[in-house]
């Protein structure tokens, strides 16, 4: 049987729309032609990736390392400034004990220094008689300046409670 010239004319991709578009499928695209010409963005064929594809997955990879590298860089400067920051602190408690440091030999250095600690061997003037507390010796009373109050009495413990309550 002899082909009808219109779908001839459809085969070779001649013929106009409503020639090549019958029952809203269009014959050029089943001939062996149309297979080889792809669109641009199209697959190269079944389970293929297209190349924008395959540069959209390379530029989003790039871009998490990107993040992730300068991620952890910023991460490690905060620990630095921490770290710096420590160390500043430990700085000045160090300048602040040289200081009293410095300020304790200046003292010792002194000439009425010197004389109260030779009292304290023995070492005084001709007429003084020595005096040192005995080691252990409790701390004395502290003494109460003229004017202020005297220090208030101690609260009361339990037994001394129980005791007034049953004797009085």
């Amino acid at each position: 049987m002899a082909e009808h010239p219109d779908e001839q004319a459809a085969a070779r991709g001649e013929g106009g729309v409503s020639q090549r578009i019958e029952g809203g499928r269009d014959r050029r695209r089943d001939t062996p032609e149309s297979v080889l010409i792809r669109p641009r963005g199209t697959p190269s064929g079944p389970g293929r990736a297209s190349r924008r594809t395959l540069a959209m997955v390379a530029v989003v990879l790039i871009g998490a390392w990107l993040v992730l590298v300068f991620g952890g860089g910023l991460g490690r400067v905060n620990s630095v400034q921490d770290q710096a920051a420590t160390a500043r602190a430990e700085n000045e408690v160090l300048r602040h004990r040289l200081a009293a440091g410095r300020a304790e030999v200046a003292l010792i250095q002194t000439e009425a220094f010197l004389l109260t600690q030779a009292r304290a061997y023995g070492m005084g003037e001709a007429n003084e008689r020595p005096f040192a507390l005995e080691i252990g010796a409790p701390d004395p009373r502290p003494i109460v300046p003229l004017g202020a109050d005297p220090e208030p009495p101690a609260p009361p413990t339990p037994l001394d409670e129980w005791l007034d309550l049953i004797f009085s």
